[in-house]
């Protein structure tokens, strides 16, 4: 728990686990108690180690996502692997692969199909959870592919970086938090959008508001498969028309 708080990581309201009390993570042969006072141990009798986050003794990146999967949903692990797989490289701690290679060489450990589950979803490189939980759903439920994360988009006037992206059909997903409605942003958007416009891309803005429910879930994975498929047609048309 403090390693997840000090790596930038929210725990979730459905995580089972006090947040009132020291969560220490031992070798299944040295533990001895599993309460004294406000320190609840857990064993751990898998490959585990430490490195040194800004001066502190921090369980590693790897061994934490593996030993947090026993207490979290497939989304919710999703969206703790994307903060510590940020683009950003200040935050960044561990890549998908990483968690991948400790998962595939770990056996037998309470949470492990959860941890394979979610890293079919887990995206590298995003900018926020909320974008891990936009392709979590349009994977794990719309059965949709992964789309491509932090697409880089080029015209006359610079670059921008669409935060999921299905090239071929030329479709971007963009998520939108509270300050995209503020200030300098709508402004900015409205301008990105007419960029990404002319260069033949599809736009469809995401908020908190479609991950609120599951019928807002639902209703967005739909809208995106219409629009995949929309597109996907129109690339063959455009196809054929160069082949001919």
């Amino acid at each position: 728990m403090t390693a997840m708080k000090l790596y930038g990581a929210d725990a979730p309201e459905s995580l089972k686990l006090s947040n009132e009390k020291i969560h220490v993570t031992v070798p299944l042969e040295k533990q001895k108690f599993s309460h004294m006072g406000d320190v609840v141990y857990h064993s751990w009798s898998h490959e585990m180690w430490a490195v040194d986050y800004e001066g502190l003794n921090v369980m590693a990146p790897e061994p934490l996502v593996a030993q947090m999967a026993r207490f979290m949903h497939v989304g919710e692990l999703v969206e703790l692997a994307s903060v510590l797989c940020c683009r950003d490289k200040k935050f960044r701690v561990t890549s998908v692969e990483q968690i991948r290679q400790y998962a595939l060489r770990t056996h037998k450990f309470h949470g492990r199909r959860t941890l394979l589950e979610a890293l079919k979803c887990m995206p590298d490189n995003t900018d926020s959870p909320q974008e891990a939980a936009v392709m979590f759903w349009l994977v794990s439920e719309g059965n949709l592919p992964k789309p491509e994360v932090n697409h880089k988009v080029t015209d006359t006037q610079g670059t921008m970086y669409i935060d999921l992206a299905y090239v071929k059909e030329r479709l971007a997903i963009e998520y939108q938090g509270e300050h995209h409605f503020r200030g300098k942003y709508p402004r900015l958007d409205v301008e990105r959008y007419k960029r990404l416009q002319a260069l033949g891309w599809e736009v469809v803005y995401v908020t908190a508001d479609d991950l609120r429910s599951s019928k807002a879930i639902s209703q967005l994975i739909a809208r995106i498969q219409i629009l995949l498929q929309q597109r996907s047609s129109i690339a063959y048309l455009l196809g054929q028309e160069v082949a001919c």
